[in-house]
């Protein structure tokens, strides 16, 4: 076997694998002895079909797939033993020339797109802006506010008052015109805070066995949670009058607990913290340590579009393209493609500077730093549900499933491998810390 690179610029080349019949042939007649013995002809007893029968009947096939086997296995390892930076990956080109039949040695050949030389100690230089989002005494405020009703205890009353929670029975109101609704009847429960504030005039004050007239389709601004309570389509959604007569059978109320020491201990957990003051200081650092996330992914693609224009990468364009579609599960037309280009190739260049960052800075992570990385992400979790202090049992038991999924821990590796990125930008580019509120900071991203 023999593979060489010649390149065409210095963004583009075309490997060459020239395979020969030794490099195969040993494996071919492998697999043709394995296929006598396993398969089964009528006329013959299972595994005395002669050698020329498998082979006249399976030979080419057999001869192909163990080719492309090779191919596989070396065509990357070549690359990766060579250094050779390339850029998505290798694109064949067509085979349909290939004499199966009767030729004994064969020669394959693959487009690569070539990285560009990055040097970035010369081109930081720029200092960006760091956005750090105060965290005030409104917002530690409505924080609290939202987990005192989230602990809050249901209570069952007897006149609906705003925000209730509702129970009853829906009875769809008899039309020839949608008769397939007819007789249609079911138990659901919605809260007051999900309907119209017309219905909401209508339904405030009524009490337990009072029913209303409720237009699912206009008393409701979200169409899927209608669909969802009434366990229909969203064609029946659109083509359907859907009034129905609800029959209110049980109203709840949320009492929020009061800022005290209940709700220190079932937000921070028990006697972690003794007073207001520590109540509070302990939820604006959660809040502060939530934004310090977003903050740190704004400054990185802040930084991004920083090194894209100074570094002025020249990318293979017309390779990237066939590459692209070449990838695609779905078939991409050359209009779309030309549409998306400048997104698909700042992608591209973002990633060689990430690989680049990685690679200078020889960033990696051990198994310790994936658990670690693991567990605070399955804390963030519990805190987006106002659970701030889940037990260390629950905390391991998600992290270890996390890690066992092949999917989810790629995920934790690439938010490590994000983190160690941006504290390297962190330590190279001149960071301006400029401290605004989060209104100011959601209008910065929109």
């Amino acid at each position: 076997m023999k593979i060489s690179i010649e390149k065409s610029d210095t963004l583009n080349a075309v490997l060459s694998i020239f395979i020969e019949f030794n490099d195969y042939v040993d494996k071919v007649n492998s697999v043709i002895i394995d296929y006598q013995k396993k398969s089964d002809l009528p006329g013959f007893r299972k595994g005395k079909i002669p050698q020329g029968i498998i082979k006249k009947r399976y030979g080419k096939l057999i001869k192909i797939d163990e080719i492309n086997k090779l191919l596989n296995d070396n065509v990357y390892k070549y690359i990766e033993d060579n250094k050779v930076n390339i850029i998505g990956g290798p694109i064949p080109l067509s085979n349909d020339t290939q004499n199966w039949d009767n030729a004994s040695d064969y020669t394959f050949k693959y487009k690569l797109g070539l990285c560009p030389e990055i040097n970035l100690s010369k081109n930081i230089k720029k200092t960006i802006n760091y956005y750090k989002i105060n965290v005030g005494k409104p917002l530690i405020d409505n924080y609290i506010k939202n987990l005192s009703h989230q602990f809050g205890n249901l209570i069952e009353v007897k006149e609906v008052k705003d925000n209730d929670l509702l129970y009853g029975e829906i009875d769809y109101i008899k039309s020839k015109k949608n008769s397939k609704l007819n007789n249609y009847s079911k138990n659901i429960s919605f809260s007051i805070s999900k309907i119209s504030s017309s219905l909401k005039h209508n339904i405030i004050g009524n009490k337990i066995n009072n029913s209303i007239l409720i237009d699912f389709k206009n008393d409701f601004d979200d169409s899927n949670f209608v669909c969802s309570k009434l366990g229909i389509d969203n064609k029946t959604f659109t083509n359907f009058d859907l009034k129905f007569s609800f029959k209110i059978l049980k109203i709840q109320r949320n009492i929020p607990l009061n800022e005290d020491q209940n709700l220190y201990d079932k937000v921070i957990g028990k006697n972690l913290v003794k007073n207001k003051k520590e109540f509070r200081l302990s939820i604006g650092a959660k809040i502060q340590s939530n934004f310090d996330i977003q903050s740190d992914s704004k400054f990185y693609d802040n930084a991004m579009i920083y090194l894209i224009k100074e570094l002025k990468l020249e990318l293979p364009e017309q390779f990237l393209k066939e590459w692209i579609k070449f990838r695609s599960e779905k078939e991409i037309n050359e209009k779309e493609l030309d549409e998306n280009i400048n997104y698909y190739l700042k992608n591209f260049k973002i990633e060689l500077i990430e690989n680049e960052i990685v690679k200078s800075s020889k960033i990696s992570f051990n198994k310790d730093e994936i658990l670690s990385e693991s567990k605070s992400f399955i804390r963030r979790q519990f805190e987006s549900y106002g659970q701030l202090n889940p037990s260390d049992e629950i905390i391991n038991k998600y992290s270890d499933e996390i890690i066992k999924n092949d999917e989810e821990s790629k995920k934790i590796k690439e938010s490590l491998k994000r983190k160690k990125i941006i504290k390297y930008l962190k330590k190279n580019i001149n960071i301006k810390e400029k401290k605004i509120s989060y209104e100011e900071f959601v209008k910065l991203i929109q």
